[in-house]
């Protein structure tokens, strides 16, 4: 990877301020840089570096940005940066002051997972970060069979084997912006409980500190197939790429908190509502023959579920059909529940009134 390119993904794991731990620094070394703050980092191979430094990631992205084919060079504990007929010269920050970068785990504890896996986990990264101001439980939880994201409101889950001997934690930042290829990755747990992926592809390599954030696995494990079996729910086969449109014109004319009344008549699937700057009625097509009353659901809940379904069917190669089920007999709303492929997403209903 050239320096640019691995300093755009790089810069999730350094601050944009500076800030006397020096997590505004990106590490430079040769043939890599690095990033590291209090619970995450990354490290990419770059072969232009040829320097051992520690300088603000938002200078030298500035100046690699402006410059072609930038030569780095370091004289004392300044770093010179040279191209297109300009020199820029960054200060070096002391390296006694940073957070040491982790010991990566032994080949043997490794374990390889897919390019499609990757980039539906990353996909769930960023459901996780949208809920990160909405519940405690914003964090990525990873177990043996599946990983997810989950809210008080709202699940995403993926099932996909990841050879975890125990369930952890992370940030979202550890999976969040990976593309995965057909040469995957590898993930592992290291005996410190940090979490690492690697991708095969960029060669990059991430790594995330276990959280203690008390994540209820029976949500995923009990909820949602004791949801989706419930007596007196409907299914039908949904377009997401239609969903998607019906659910983003629903938002034009509400606020992030409103709701809309969501339907099946026959073969109709609509989003109506009343909202603050006026109405909204939608209707699509699905293949239904049943009718069920109507649940209230957030829309802008549905557009980050129905954003993460859109990525994973496309990493698997599956077409925009998804399965839809709501509504049951035991009275009082029920939650939605999407499934595409080895993704599955519940929306807690709102209460209509």
């Amino acid at each position: 990877m050239d320096l640019k390119s691995a300093l755009a993904v790089i810069q999730r794991f350094a601050s944009q301020k500076i800030d006397a731990a020096g997590e505004h620094t990106v590490r430079l070394e040769p043939g890599s840089i690095c990033a590291t703050n209090r619970i995450s980092g990354c490290r990419i191979p770059v072969e232009s570096v040829t320097v051992t430094a520690n300088v603000p990631l938002r200078d030298l992205r500035q100046v690699v940005g402006a410059i072609p084919d930038p030569v780095l060079s370091l004289k004392r504990s300044t770093l010179h940066v040279v191209g297109g007929g300009s020199e820029f010269k960054l200060k070096c920050f002391p390296a006694k002051m940073l957070y040491p970068y982790p010991d990566e785990p032994e080949a043997d504890l490794w374990s390889k997972i897919e390019g499609s896996s990757m980039t539906s986990m990353a996909a769930l990264a960023e459901v996780a970060d949208e809920n990160a101001l909405m519940s405690p439980m914003s964090a990525l939880r990873l177990t043996a069979t599946w990983a997810a994201s989950a809210t008080q409101a709202m699940l995403v889950v993926h099932r996909v084997s990841l050879g975890l001997e125990e369930a952890i934690s992370v940030s979202p930042q550890a999976l969040g912006g990976l593309v995965g290829s057909e040469d995957g990755g590898a993930i592992a747990v290291g005996p410190d409980s940090k979490l690492w992926i690697k991708d095969e592809a960029t060669k990059q390599v991430r790594w995330a500190q276990s959280l203690a954030i008390p994540w209820p696995d029976s949500t995923v494990d009990t909820l949602l197939p004791d949801t989706k079996n419930a007596e007196g729910r409907i299914g039908t086969q949904v377009s997401l790429d239609k969903l998607k449109e019906l659910s983003d014109r629903s938002k034009i004319l509400m606020g992030g908190d409103e709701y809309g009344k969501l339907c099946v008549d026959g073969s109709k699937l609509s989003i109506a509502g009343s909202f603050t700057r006026g109405a909204f009625n939608g209707v699509i097509d699905i293949k239904s023959d049943d009718d069920v009353e109507g649940v209230g659901v957030s829309p802008t809940l549905l557009g980050v579920i129905l954003d993460a379904l859109s990525t994973t069917t496309l990493a698997e190669g599956l077409d925009d059909n998804a399965q839809l089920s709501f509504g049951a007999n035991d009275g009082g709303p029920q939650p939605m529940v999407l499934t595409a492929g080895g993704t599955e997403a519940l929306l807690m209903p709102v209460v209509l009134p």
